[in-house]
């Protein structure tokens, strides 16, 4: 057999006229996962700032940190204006902004101590006394 032959076999060879033969659309498949991923991620992360901040914004904290990704840790005490959970680099970190609008990033495993009655949300600044009697809440982070 000629080469010119072999390669108009392979070119021109039409696959059989077989009805039992179908195509799995695979690729639309991984498509409608990855955007399913995406979805649950974009809820997932809603409902956690949801919660976190009908707890503790507006109300005083103390948290071990830093002031930005792989910055040094240390301990600050803000008022809470806003939270978020973001993805940096490696990993999600739970960022807590203060009332001047700074991020603080939230060391993993550690607990948000907030200064006064978690179960009443707080939505304006204004209101982010402490309690008179002192009461400290600890929030434990996820």
């Amino acid at each position: 057999m000629k080469l010119k032959d072999i390669v108009n076999e392979i070119v021109l060879h039409e696959p059989p006229n077989d009805a039992s033969i179908i195509e799995f659309p695979m690729a639309d498949k991984v498509s409608d996962f990855r955007h399913s991923i995406k979805d649950f991620t974009v809820k997932a992360k809603e409902q956690f700032e949801n919660e976190v901040l009908s707890k503790i914004k507006g109300k005083d904290v103390t948290i071990v940190g830093s002031r930005g990704y792989k910055q040094p840790k240390k301990e600050y005490s803000f008022t809470v204006s806003a939270a978020s959970i973001d993805w940096y680099y490696e990993k999600y970190f739970v960022v807590l902004k203060d009332e001047e609008n700074q991020d603080h990033f939230v060391e993993d495993g550690t607990n948000i101590q907030v200064f006064g009655d978690t179960d009443k949300p707080m939505t304006a600044i204004t209101q982010n006394k402490p309690q008179s009697n002192g009461s400290i809440h600890s929030i434990k982070q996820v």
